[in-house]
């Protein structure tokens, strides 16, 4: 994450008073933290990161600026790092403490997670919690492991390299600094998913603009399925965001608050969309809001985004291009394949390196102009497409003002199209 820092460093010195990231902390605060302010504390705390002589962190809890800066301090201090989603379950988030081989666990995990040791300390105001491990797998150096929620056994981990992550991360800011740049991100979606990870804080923090992490009760999101519209219509006219990343089900919940209340999404410039496909009739609905929504298309094996549409290169219907970071291809049956910045292996108690192209079991095809397009699953039997395609169609069915929103549990799955 060279490039990163890099900027980090830099805007502390030219922008010190831009803020970088406000929200709320561990314990629910308000938090304002200014590009010089930010660049102090993530030295900060990895040095205290680095005191603790932790291989592999596991990092837990809701969305808040506390999070945020462990997973930046971590990064900084080339530790490894695994985001343990809220929404798994007990069993689940065991499932991934004991295959990453997590010696310390920072944040809150789910109350029926059993932990040998009380917590020893505290940084940025999350609670940390020394574990007993055997050995350590034999994992590249200064790693992200991404869990995606198994839709036949256990979750799965992704490994991926600092360079990986940096080299996707880059590539969206390139692509988004040719257009009028968001002032203001607001995060929706949990950190603790890759996507969000990247765009709402890696992605702004390279272009110098600010990012918004109220924690999702603020927003209306109640576990892993349920949304208070409310909530969310207080969140969006108190923040005001330019820029948010979101499921087609939020997306329709963000529709459907900009019919009712215009100002709600007033100054919303830019809706990235992705985790299954968007209906037509959403994009007119959106179009005719004034919203600027953008389908796109990845993966977690790819770093998350591999194709994008962009306000230069749109086309309705398509999952956008392919951003340069890497190059995509189609098999022989039609199978999309994706080369350049991609993981490194999975994790399953022992590292399965990776070699060569992601098969990603999504069919596809290109047009004459280039946009990818996404046809369906290779393999029908596939409980990732039934399930989120039955999520869908279930939310088209249920009224408002609360709908069920099981959709995190699809974006985890490995898919952010």
């Amino acid at each position: 994450m060279r490039v990163l820092f890099e900027r980090l460093a830099k805007y502390a010195s030219s922008q010190s008073d831009q803020v970088a990231i406000q929200g709320t902390d561990a314990s629910g605060d308000c938090l304002i933290l200014t590009y010089e302010a930010l660049w102090e504390r993530i030295r900060a705390l990895s040095e205290a990161l680095l005191a603790l002589d932790a291989h592999m962190i596991g990092l837990a809890g809701d969305n808040s600026v506390s999070w945020v800066l462990i997973d930046l301090a971590a990064a900084y201090a080339g530790i490894s790092i695994v985001p343990i989603p809220p929404f798994f379950t007990a069993d689940q988030q065991l499932h991934v403490l004991e295959t990453a081989r997590v010696d310390w666990v920072i944040g809150s995990l789910h109350p029926d997670v059993a932990l040998s040791h009380e917590s020893v300390t505290t940084l940025a105001g999350l609670p940390c919690h020394a574990r007993d491990v055997d050995a350590l797998p034999a994992l590249p150096p200064a790693v992200k492991v991404t869990f995606t929620s198994g839709s036949t056994g256990s979750p799965k981990g992704v490994v991926l390299s600092a360079a990986t992550l940096e080299s996707v991360s880059v590539s969206l800011a390139n692509t988004v600094s040719t257009t009028a740049v968001p002032s203001h991100h607001l995060v929706v979606l949990p950190l603790s998913t890759l996507l969000e990870n990247i765009t709402g804080v890696y992605v702004p923090l390279l272009l110098g603009v600010t990012t918004v992490i109220p924690s999702s009760h603020d927003l209306g999101l109640i576990g892993s399925s349920q949304l208070n519209l409310n909530q969310l219509m207080s969140g969006l006219i108190r923040y005001r965001p330019q820029s948010l990343v979101l499921t087609p089900a939020l997306l329709r919940a963000v529709i459907h608050l900009g019919e009712q209340h215009p100002g709600a999404v007033a100054d919303l410039k830019h809706v990235a969309v992705g985790g299954a496909k968007v209906a037509p009739a959403l994009l007119r609905a959106a179009s005719r809001l004034g919203l600027s929504v953008f389908e796109g298309y990845g993966l977690s094996e790819c770093g998350s985004v591999v194709s994008l549409n962009t306000t230069d290169h749109h086309c309705v219907g398509s999952v956008g291009k392919p951003l340069p970071h890497n190059r995509v291809f189609l098999a022989p049956d039609g199978e999309i394949m994706v080369t350049g910045a991609t993981f490194s292996g999975y994790l399953d108690r022992d590292f399965i390196p990776h070699q060569g192209a992601v098969a990603t079991e999504d069919i596809g095809e290109f047009d004459d102009d280039g946009f990818l397009y996404v046809k369906g699953r290779k393999k029908i039997n596939s409980l990732r497409l039934l399930a989120a395609t039955s999520i869908q169609n279930g939310l088209r069915r249920k009224p408002w003002p609360i709908r069920r929103l099981a959709t995190w549990w699809y974006w985890e799955r490995g898919r952010t199209t």
